[in-house]
């Protein structure tokens, strides 16, 4: 069995300072499906994977954020679904 947890601070990515969820968090993800966790990632963290998600779709599929009309179609090459329920 796995543990879910979520960072006390938002200065934090290692083990340190997590906390479980508590079972109304659980529950409503179950509910759900999505659970937001406010503060889970610092400003920095979530820069840091906005760019690395920039540089992916760049490097692995062609895909310029900046040129979107012309690059854009080439997302159905990262789509697990390959593009199904695109409109």
């Amino acid at each position: 069995m796995s543990t879910i947890t979520t960072s006390s601070t938002s200065s934090t990515s290692s083990s340190e300072g997590l906390l479980p969820l508590s079972s109304e968090q659980i529950a409503t993800y179950l509910k759900d499906g999505i659970l937001v966790v406010d503060n889970l990632l610092s400003p920095q963290e979530i820069y840091d994977a906005q760019l690395g998600l920039v540089s992916t779709l760049n490097e692995e599929y062609g895909v310029d954020v900046h040129d979107l009309e012309g690059t854009g179609y080439r997302l159905m090459d990262a789509s697990s679904t390959f593009g199904a329920g695109m409109l």
